[in-house]
């Protein structure tokens, strides 16, 4: 995003945070369409797809006082989607349909490498699960309910610090446990979980 861009992105994020529903909209108007597509490339459903991006703008809208702090609006925003998203497939076990996995997979591959991506899907929540009881509830903290680090810390007493190490500690060891296994196309899975390719999303 160019420097005039971010500033002006940056303004709206103030005056949003102080109510201004025209900032907002104009954020709603620049961003839309890209979480709108995002969404849709993973959950292939565009009634689906559309309702969580609503979902996603109205908490935005409803939890306006955090923008005022935000200093990358594009990352953040991605990691509020990238959870929204993995939260679906979750719920509705959308990895073990073929069309939801379509993007994932290279031409030709054979349809039981569905069994494989759930398979690896499970194996991903099992290493979640596996984790230290406080590094688990951080880990989830952050990236099934969306929180920052900072509320993180309000909510479990830890320090800042600690929240933030703990994260780190949580995702090499997710990783190790799993990067052994992981194929190419799995690590692509994985990546989307832990961390997610901000530098593609809008």
């Amino acid at each position: 995003m160019a420097g005039d861009d971010r500033n002006n992105v940056n303004e709206l994020l103030l005056q949003t945070a102080e109510g201004d529903v025209h900032a907002f909209t104009s954020l709603f108007d620049i961003f839309w369409p890209g979480v709108y597509a995002h969404i849709l490339s993973f959950l292939k459903q565009a009634a689906l797809s559309e309702e969580v991006s609503q979902d996603i703008f109205v908490s935005l809208w409803n939890n306006r006082a955090r923008l005022a702090s935000v200093k990358d609006f594009k990352s953040y925003l991605f990691i509020i989607t990238r959870n929204r998203i993995f939260s679906e497939l979750r719920k509705k076990q959308e990895l073990m349909d073929e069309s939801a996995l379509e993007h994932l997979r290279e031409p030709g591959s054979q349809p039981d490498e569905q069994l494989k991506y759930k398979e690896f899907f499970n194996q991903v929540m099992d290493a979640i699960e596996q984790l230290p009881p406080r590094k688990k509830e951080v880990f989830k903290l952050s990236r099934l309910e969306n929180l920052s680090r900072k509320e993180i810390a309000e909510r479990t007493g830890l320090t800042y610090g600690t929240v933030n190490q703990y994260l780190i500690d949580a995702t090499v060891l997710i990783r190790t446990r799993l990067q052994a296994i992981a194929g190419k196309e799995l690590m692509v899975l994985l990546v989307f979980i832990l961390e997610g390719p901000v530098k593609n999303f809008f």
